[in-house]
């Protein structure tokens, strides 16, 4: 059941491409992720060639018999129209066993395991200004990671 899944989405994925385009698939700005991620129903953008995106694997975590990958993912989209603001953002990607579980908005943080926990850190002065000065370490468990997190009196939640 999985290979058919995995293989519509790449179907899908594909034919989001123009045929004539110098867009190099996904592969090449999400590290062969895309299809994952489209299977496990993520909220994100994985058109490359649309919009600015990268992803760097920034850890594995163990827990029970189960692996988390950890991804720092950010992106910045294309404009909607000639006036539209810009968006873009990070997100910290959890994969358990290879499969897309979901994700936290990360905006102000940055993203890395260290003795088997993910660990969030402020990434400039505006971080600061909001009140998040330190780091915050996440314990995963064998179902994963916590549902929802406090960062600096804000909540974060782990969403798909």
């Amino acid at each position: 059941m999985r290979l058919a899944t995995l293989l519509t989405a790449s179907i899908l994925i594909s034919a989001a491409a123009p045929a004539q385009s110098s867009w190099s698939g996904p592969r090449s700005c999400l590290g062969g992720l895309a299809a994952r991620l489209v299977v496990g129903h993520f909220s994100g953008s994985v058109d490359c060639r649309r919009d600015q995106l990268t992803i760097r694997r920034v850890g594995e975590i163990g827990s029970g018999n189960h692996r988390f990958a950890i991804y720092d993912y950010r992106y910045r989209l294309a404009l909607a129209c000639r006036f539209c603001a810009a968006h873009g953002g990070r997100r910290v990607i959890v994969l358990r066993d290879g499969v897309y579980i979901g994700e936290y908005q990360t905006d102000l943080m940055r993203a890395g395991v260290v003795h088997n926990r993910l660990i969030l850190t402020p990434d400039d002065e505006l971080a600061g200004s909001l009140g998040i000065s330190r780091s915050t370490a996440i314990q995963f468990k064998a179902a994963g990671p916590p549902r929802e997190i406090s960062i600096g009196g804000e909540s974060l939640d782990f969403f798909k």
